[in-house]
């Protein structure tokens, strides 16, 4: 009985392990906030899961432009909550640079123009936005390159024949992050379906 039991908790874990396993690097990541009304502004945001469960999102932009004269307004950022619902407002872009902080999880930020700075919801145009994409940097290992120094042969007169020209050798590319996750995939699935096959003979006898 106690070998059932055994049995069952690694196939629990080992499912468990697999559907988490995809989403471990999926809480820092960036934003590019194209245009939507046809000028040049832009923003960029970064976004990290701190260990007090909050984002941090750092906000960076250009070409932004405020009006001059009677007409006033601001550039708040927005985020869409990955559960679905209300937009979260994070603040005022201020001059273009601006840091935030929220504890609700989001799959796309947005920023709308808006006549007063404290409104709870959007109100005003949507000018831009842009969904959460992974750091490349941070989905695969780093890129070592090595230079190894190469002797000329023949150097032409009034060269210096000391003189080296390094040539780059660059290590293999590692796997890409979906030829990774497949992998990691099928052995999942493999070693679940071991387990339950042995969990099924042991309840058979």
């Amino acid at each position: 009985m106690n070998m059932k039991k055994v049995l069952k908790a690694s196939v629990l874990s080992v499912a468990l392990f697999t559907l988490t396993a995809s989403s471990i690097f999926a809480f820092d990541g960036e934003v590019n906030l194209t245009n939507r009304i046809g000028d040049d502004g832009r923003c960029w945001a970064g976004t990290v899961l701190m260990q007090n469960q909050n984002y941090k999102v750092l906000v960076s932009c250009r070409d932004i432009t405020y009006p001059g004269g009677n007409e006033v307004f601001y550039y708040v950022m927005w985020a869409n909550p990955a559960s679905g619902g209300k937009a979260v407002r994070l603040g005022d872009l201020g001059i273009g640079k601006n840091e935030f902080q929220t504890n609700q999880e989001f799959t796309t930020l947005f920023v709308t123009k808006e006549k007063a700075v404290n409104v709870n919801a959007p109100t005003g145009a949507i000018v831009m936005q842009g969904s959460v994409q992974a750091i490349p940097i941070l989905q695969e290992k780093g890129k070592e390159t090595a230079t190894t120094p190469v002797q000329t042969p023949n150097p032409i007169s009034g060269e210096n024949p000391s003189v080296v020209t390094p040539t780059p050798i660059t290590s293999p590319q590692p796997r890409t992050g979906v030829a990774k996750f497949l992998t990691t995939g099928i052995l999942a699935v493999l070693g679940i379906g071991g387990l339950i096959f042995v969990v099924f003979l042991v309840t058979k006898r």
